[in-house]
């Protein structure tokens, strides 16, 4: 059973810069905090003695979750990285469907017909 879940790519794995996309996400918040407040809780507080000193304050006051801001900016993170998963998923999608109608090129075939001699004449159309 899956209880939360956050993938994570950084551009260099070795030198991690600020290029971070998140991947496969499963963050349930319900009942307040959830399972997936308490994983991103545990992620900050891991790297929180990498933040610079005079950095804390800020990152305390902007994700503090018992305020109605530190919600919203965490709702506004979550919702973005959702939207940019959303836009790749739909080119995947297009992806997918265009490998799919690639037999289609070879079942319906060409509009030259074979004439006796085994030249190629154009197909006549009726009005």
């Amino acid at each position: 059973m899956l209880l939360a879940e956050l993938e994570v790519w950084h551009s260099r794995p070795v030198t991690p810069t600020r290029r971070v996309a998140l991947g496969h996400l499963v963050l349930p918040v319900d009942p307040t905090p959830g399972f997936g407040g308490l994983l991103l809780g545990a992620v900050i507080a891991a790297h929180l003695p990498d933040v610079d000193e005079d950095l804390i304050p800020d990152v305390h006051r902007l994700l503090d979750l018992s305020t109605d801001a530190g919600r919203a900016m965490m709702d506004a993170i979550v919702t973005q990285q959702a939207v940019l998963l959303a836009y790749l998923n739909d080119y995947k999608l297009l992806m997918f469907l265009t490998l799919a109608v690639i037999p289609l090129i070879f079942i319906i075939g060409s509009s030259k017909k074979k004439s006796s001699d085994g030249d190629l004449e154009e197909a006549v159309v009726l009005d």
